[in-house]
């Protein structure tokens, strides 16, 4: 009898290691994935931003947007860093000041600028939100503040999603 609970014992074990390799590997390949997949580390500069000359000749909002475009693939691909200073530079993100409130503004943006959507979606949006904000200080102005608003945006997202997964009990 000792022995069969010694061979289940050791058996346990072998199998406990073999777990611990197997998914040391898959975090491993996760990471390096993770590394391939957000392999652009700078923030887009927008070519014409309100500040530019440029921007006073365009007569519609619809010549603006297309000025502003920043392909979906390339978004992807930014480091979460990079994406938090691409959105919080958007030349039209105070387009979501326009609205009753920030939940509704943002929203609509993030039906012409994919880089909220994207910035939503990633984990670690928040805790580099806030190391922007924290590098920008009060030196930051306008930024600063965009991304203490995008940061409070998320957030409830973030917390509707979470709600949203819950059972409801009566």
């Amino acid at each position: 009898m000792k022995q069969l609970w010694s061979l289940c014992l050791a058996a346990a074990v072998m199998l406990s290691c073999v777990s611990a390799t197997v998914w040391a590997a898959e975090q491993a390949e996760a990471e390096t994935v993770q590394e391939q997949l957000y392999e652009i580390d700078t923030p887009y500069e927008y070519p014409i931003t309100p500040a530019s000359p440029e921007w006073k000749t365009y007569q519609s909002r619809a010549e603006r947007l297309a000025a502003c475009h920043v392909d979906d693939a390339l978004l992807q691909k930014m480091t979460t860093p990079a994406l938090v200073e691409t959105v919080l530079t958007y030349p039209m993100l105070p387009d979501c000041y326009a609205y009753d409130t920030l939940e509704a503004g943002m929203r609509s943006v993030s039906t012409y600028f994919s880089g909220i959507d994207e910035l939503a979606a990633r984990p670690d949006a928040i805790e580099c939100l806030e190391a922007y904000a924290a590098a920008q200080g009060r030196s930051g102005g306008i930024y600063s503040m965009n991304a203490k608003y995008v940061q409070i945006y998320l957030e409830d997202e973030l917390q509707e999603d979470t709600e949203a997964v819950q059972p409801y009990y009566i």
